[in-house]
């Protein structure tokens, strides 16, 4: 249980760094930052994958992966850069934080008495993350970029809940190979996204080679780290834990996006933000123990 613990709050860190990557190349638009993250995950994913019956694997399982590439990736992505453009990285951070509730509602929603054990540690995490973002609330509000924000929520909501159950359903399925496979359903979905360029990003961005370097560095490290990476971590906690005690987890990418805008601003956190995270880390802590498997 504790290696599925760890692997779901390691994937939470790669995942964090997602939030700060349009902060980071502002000069760039939503379709081009997904395709540029993309790319690099199918390419990476595919090289392993040479290693492997790839071809096998992708008859057997190509349904499968088309869904999770789009649902938990290419869209999900795509809804939260536009979000995070529009809105801000704060709201956004504070609709998609609300996953660690959604999730373990929408696996357990017919439980009652596990909903009532959850009930106080659910009410934690989301007082942090409501405590975390409450100045968000002070500005007004882009309704296109919240519509993206609740969207991306709900399409990231429905993907751990089949991804779950088709790793259940797949017991001989490596979690390395699905996360490489789901990369090469990424890289086969890519040309999905090319029509939306002229609509969402307009024209073509004239900036300096630096600019496109940092791009490039940036969809390296989301595309094989926030993507790969993460989903393989993703799989293991998905595998060896309880849907809603994994869906608690993705906490800790809230967390730890928060941590890389404070390196980001060089500072530490203020009393409201520091409250926030005792809040949450103590939620996930209180949930782990009710989920706790007994003998």
């Amino acid at each position: 249980m504790w290696l599925g613990i760890t692997a779901g709050l390691g994937a939470g860190a790669l995942w964090g760094l997602t939030f700060v990557v349009p902060l980071m190349a502002p000069e760039f638009g939503a379709v081009l930052i997904t395709l540029a993250r993309y790319l690099a995950y199918g390419l990476f994913a595919f090289a392993l994958l040479l290693r492997r019956p790839w071809l096998a694997l992708l008859r057997q399982h190509w349904r499968g992966l088309l869904v999770m590439a789009i649902l938990g990736n290419l869209l999900y992505s795509l809804l939260m850069v536009l979000a995070v453009q529009r809105t801000g990285a704060a709201l956004t951070a504070l609709i998609i934080g609300c996953l660690p509730i959604t999730v373990p509602l929408s696996a357990a929603w017919r439980d009652g008495a596990l909903l009532r054990q959850l009930a106080p540690a659910l009410a934690l995490i989301l007082a942090g993350l409501l405590l975390q973002q409450a100045q968000a609330f002070q500005s007004a509000v882009d309704w296109l970029g919240l519509g993206c924000a609740v969207a991306a929520l709900l399409s990231w909501n429905l993907y751990a809940l089949l991804n779950a159950r088709y790793l259940e359903s797949h017991p001989g399925l490596a979690a390395s190979d699905w996360a490489s496979l789901i990369g090469l359903g990424c890289l086969l979905g890519l040309p999905l996204l090319l029509p939306l360029y002229p609509l969402l990003d307009g024209a073509w961005p004239v900036v300096e080679a630096d600019a496109w370097l940092r791009l490039g560095l940036l969809s390296l490290a989301t595309g094989i780290g926030s993507a790969w990476a993460a989903t393989w971590a993703w799989n293991i906690a998905a595998r060896r834990l309880p849907v809603a005690l994994a869906g608690q987890l993705i906490v800790s990418e809230t967390l730890f996006a928060l941590l890389y805008a404070f390196l980001l601003e060089a500072r530490g956190p203020d009393w409201r933000e520091a409250a926030a995270i005792a809040l949450v880390i103590g939620g996930v802590v209180w949930g782990v123990q009710v989920l706790q498997p007994r003998r």
